[in-house]
């Protein structure tokens, strides 16, 4: 059975590559990621135990793959720049005490 295809003619890319292509990026990034932290500040700067480094990542990774699909699909029937606008309100929250 052939794959979907996301657009027609010649420039045509299938859903599995571009499902691909986005994993790949997070799954590389991830691994950079973990070991940076776990290995380097977490582990010898902060004194913390890679269990709890290797945890809050996890979390974090999983709020992530919940959020992307969600903040897209906000994204699709709202417009990108309100979703965006609420994105950099939330990130300024934190910054802000």
């Amino acid at each position: 059975m052939p794959r979907p295809r996301l657009l027609s003619g010649k420039s045509s890319v299938s859903i599995g590559d571009a499902g691909g292509s986005r994993i790949g990026g997070d799954v590389v990034y991830g691994l950079i990621v973990a070991i940076t932290l776990t290995c380097t500040c977490v582990t010898t700067v902060l004194q913390l135990p890679k269990f709890l480094a290797l945890m809050a990542l996890l979390i974090g990774t999983a709020f992530n793959a919940l959020a992307v699909p969600l903040f897209a699909c906000l994204s699709d029937r709202w417009g990108r720049r309100p979703v965006l606008a609420f994105g950099l309100a939330g990130q300024a929250s934190f910054i802000i005490e």
